[in-house]
């Protein structure tokens, strides 16, 4: 599904959206994926990304939690290592779009790999809801 990201429009189309799941990738997938994200909120966030898809959907994806900014100097992880995402939405529809375009490149990734005829042990990311 076609999405734009809208990380760096000022706009509240965001607001009242709340954890719909989570997603474990790197911050370079993401970027690779969703272009550049918007700086955090420099206490719980560090970087976040405001997406909007073709049907109206708004999808955010976050660390939370995870930075220096939260846990103290030198206690947190930078956000580029950051591995554990939250996804955000008004419902689970944004959950279901993020882990679409994931599951896509996971695929062509896992592909490429065989294409190239290599052995490579990777670690692809691991989808969850936030459901229990």
């Amino acid at each position: 599904m076609k999405f734009e990201n809208i990380s760096n429009e000022y706009t509240n189309e965001a607001n009242m959206t709340s954890l719909q799941g989570y997603i474990d990738s790197t911050y370079q997938q993401l970027v690779r994926l969703f272009g550049e994200p918007n700086d955090g909120d420099d206490y719980k966030v560090q970087k976040e990304w405001v997406l909007k898809f073709e049907d109206g959907t708004i999808a955010t994806i976050y660390d939370y939690k995870m930075g220096d900014c939260y846990n103290g100097s030198g206690e947190g992880v930078h956000y580029s290592d950051v591995t554990d995402w939250h996804i955000g939405g008004h419902n689970e529809t944004a959950l279901n779009h993020v882990l679409g375009i994931i599951a896509e490149d996971n695929k062509k990734l896992h592909f490429d790999d065989v294409i190239e005829g290599e052995v490579i042990t990777t670690s692809l990311p691991h989808i969850h809801s936030g459901a229990k």
